[in-house]
């Protein structure tokens, strides 16, 4: 249905009706030199020519509610982990990857709107097939987000049903949107085979103290069969042997085994099992791992009013490792051998005189602000007010937060998990202070730190302006089956608070672990004599591997810090030396890190063809083999669940753009010249 607006008043027609008369009258009533009826004819072309010019001045709009046919959308699911080009067939799966998939998406194209979804643990941009891990149900969770409310018609699901990071799939398949239609890759055939299959350790320990490694082996095929199993040192040195009888055809063994490390620093073990003529895969024979040894206990106390999920979650995450010792004094004031044996404090919610206490005593704490928390001292610590009223506030991660290294999954993290409990308004924080995350209210990301660091002389803090931290723990085990990114933002953050790097003025800001195959940030900080961040200075650092070669690389400025990006580098220990020269003022700092090659993909290479079965059961879906390719694009181009949308949209425009009225215009003024030049007077 079409409706004619104008952008003036109607009113104006009839001056725009009497200009138009008047001027045909001027020009033809009394031209002696046409007849009467040329006159007449003349004079009616150039009134309507001149009343359709004035009324296209009222700027009339011609509005049109038009009805548009939107294809549902077909997402397709595409599993690039290095399993998927491991197995026996893998040259040929690669190659149909590779030639075939975007002519099987184009046929599709006739009944969807076809979304290429590349992923390994996570989403990624390209389909490489170099991922080290594989999350399926943190791949299917993010698809869903991403295309939440919109007519998802189907998704293809590209894999071969092997995951090694996140929950069970099943679980995310049968809550997502649409049916699934897995196309199976790889080889489900069981092949003999002997491999370590998990390896659970700290990733710290205290020198002094033994630290257990627990190691799983698998056996499959291989009943009869004898093997050995070695644990040895970074030198060398064989630490362990175990000799491995194997007498069912699928047999599973765990020993668990203590070392006293014999050295502070990053240490590496390597474990083997000797391989056996019937294996196929070799890979899986063999494992690593390194530990930080710390000859430096970090004493940790926990003070509050009472017991909390918080405290309970903040505990876990650090006595995972042996490098803290964590005590708790609930409902009473820290005494003075509390506070000197201790090296920092958490304070949750804490009392009046508890929080004085810690405050007279100089040394670094962590703050998380609650409801039970006594206000009054809130206030006096900022010297900024600060509600006392609290509400529902979720975290937005600060993405050029640097003064240490945390996981790139903290992000998805925090936005999928229950919001906080944080005083309601503006959230104060003392000038310098480094803000993690910011608040935010509904969609608006303010610029109001929820979680912040902050230096004032010799002491850090750390200041949480909210409780329900334990929250974000069982989000990471529900989104990921473990609790290491929450685990290793509290260790972060305890690590920061005890350490006294700013003190030296020059620190260096690397994670202790890196992926093979991925590029390596550092950041670095210099501080004047002011103890304010400069970058005045000449920073260098000299990298050395295991085979003592050393290479030396700049830093470059990044805002008031340093920033370097190592290339790739090969598995293994490396050291570093870095140095800042400021004016006649020389600083060092030496330290080490892993490159670490991550083998997980090829521990196990049977793929999972039931689960991609009962995922696609579950989601209303049908599994299909390569094979089958054919029939799965048949039955999706068929599929009566997959239907478009119809949308109706309103359109307005003007009406001297429709092309019937500009043509109207110009055969007018047209036809009168020809009029006139006929009747022999132009």
């Amino acid at each position: 249905m079409a409706q004619l607006v104008f952008q003036h008043s109607l009113w104006w027609i009839l001056p725009i009706l009497l200009s138009s008369v008047g001027l045909a009258i001027l020009l033809y009533y009394k031209a002696g030199s046409f007849s009467r009826g040329e006159r007449w004819l003349l004079g009616g072309i150039r009134f309507l020519l001149v009343f359709l010019l004035g009324f296209f001045l009222l700027s009339p709009m011609l509005k049109r509610q038009l009805e548009e046919q939107e294809k549902p959308i077909l997402l397709w699911l595409q599993d690039a982990s290095a399993s998927v080009v491991l197995h026996k067939d893998s040259l040929a799966t690669k190659a149909w990857l590779r030639d075939s998939t975007s002519y099987y998406q184009e046929l599709l194209t006739e009944k969807f709107q076809v979304v290429p979804m590349p992923f390994a643990d996570g989403l990624l941009d390209s389909t490489s097939f170099n991922g080290s891990y594989t999350n399926l149900s943190a791949a299917l969770q993010n698809a869903q987000s991403n295309y939440y409310n919109q007519n998802v018609g189907a998704a293809v699901l590209l894999s071969d049903g092997i995951y090694n990071r996140g929950a069970n799939p099943l679980y995310a398949a049968k809550f997502f949107s649409a049916p699934l239609y897995p196309l199976m890759l790889g080889d489900s055939v069981q092949y003999a085979d002997l491999r370590i299959s998990a390896l659970r350790h700290n990733d710290e320990a205290f020198l002094e103290n033994e630290f257990a490694v627990n190691l799983d082996i698998e056996a499959n095929g291989l009943s009869g069969k004898r093997a050995q199993l070695e644990l040895r040192n970074q030198e060398g040195k064989v630490l362990l042997r175990e000799s491995i009888s194997i007498s069912k055809r699928d047999q599973s063994f765990n020993y668990q085994f203590f070392i006293k490390p014999e050295a502070a620093g990053l240490r590496k073990y390597s474990l083997s099992l000797s391989p056996l003529q019937e294996e196929v895969n070799l890979r899986n024979n063999q494992a690593s791992f390194t530990l930080n040894i710390s000859n430096r206990q970090i004493r940790v106390a926990v003070i509050g009013k009472g017991p909390h999920p918080d405290v309970y979650a903040i505990k876990a995450a650090l006595t995972g490792s042996q490098r803290f010792k964590v005590t708790d004094h609930f409902g009473r004031v820290p005494g003075k051998e509390t506070l000197a044996e201790n090296t920092l404090f958490v304070l949750h919610q804490p009392s009046a005189a508890q929080m004085q206490a810690v405050l007279a005593s100089g040394k670094a704490f962590w703050l998380l602000n609650g409801p039970n928390t006594a206000q009054e001292a809130i206030r006096a610590f900022l010297q900024q007010p600060v509600s006392d009223q609290f509400e529902p506030t979720a975290a937005r991660l600060n993405t050029s937060f640097s003064l240490f290294s945390i996981p790139d999954e903290i992000n998805a993290l925090t936005r999928s998990a229950a919001p906080l409990l944080s005083p309601f308004g503006k959230l104060p924080a003392p000038q310098g202070a480094a803000p993690l995350f910011y608040k935010q209210v509904g969609n608006v990301v303010t610029a109001d730190p929820l979680w912040y660091y902050h230096q004032e002389g010799k002491r850090k803090t750390t200041v949480t302006q909210g409780i329900n931290l334990w929250r974000w723990r069982i989000e990471d085990y529900r989104l990921n089956g473990s609790f290491n990114l929450f685990d290793a933002l509290i260790n972060a953050t305890v690590t920061y608070l005890s350490l006294q790097e700013n003190e030296e003025r020059f620190s260096v800001l690397t994670k202790r672990k890196h992926r093979s195959g991925e590029m390596i940030p550092i950041k670095a900080h210099v501080l004047n004599q002011n103890n304010a961040l400069s970058n005045q200075a000449r920073v260098k650092l000299v990298l050395t591997n295991e085979e003592n070669e050393s290479f030396t690389y700049g830093f470059s400025k990044e805002g008031k810090a340093y920033a370097l990006r190592l290339q790739p580098l090969p598995e293994g220990i490396y050291r570093y030396q870095a140095t800042a020269e400021l004016g006649e003022e020389r600083f060092l700092k030496v330290g080490n890190f892993e490159v670490e090659e991550v083998a997980l993909e090829a521990n196990d290479l049977t793929a999972r063809f039931g689960l991609m079965r009962n995922m696609a059961l579950t989601s209303g879906g049908e599994a299909y083999t390569l094979l089958e390719v054919k029939t799965l694009v048949t039955d999706l181009l068929d599929s009566p669940r997959a239907l478009p949308v119809a949308t109706v949209k309103t359109k307005t425009e003007p009406l001297i753009s429709v092309k019937l009225f500009f043509f109207l215009l110009f055969t007018l003024a047209g036809l009168e010249w020809v009029l006139r030049k006929y009747f022999g007077k132009y």
